[in-house]
């Protein structure tokens, strides 16, 4: 989800970097970990203003999300 509105990408990992191809455009961002579940996004070394917030940590498979 981006902002309200669901999408979806193909991702990679290239040179440290997560990107990101929804077909209109492409992206690539240095990702920061800033607790167990906010991650702090950096386009080149400007911090985006939009943190990104892990809603299912990985080897969680309960429904409750």
């Amino acid at each position: 989800m981006f902002g309200q509105r669901d999408y979806t990408s193909n991702w990679s990992i290239h040179r440290d970097l997560w990107c990101e191809d929804w077909g209109s455009g492409t992206g690539c961002w240095r990702l920061e970990r800033v607790d167990e579940t906010t991650i702090q996004p950096y386009h080149g070394d400007r911090k985006l203003t939009n943190v990104w917030t892990i809603l299912r940590p990985a080897g969680d498979n309960s429904s409750k999300y």
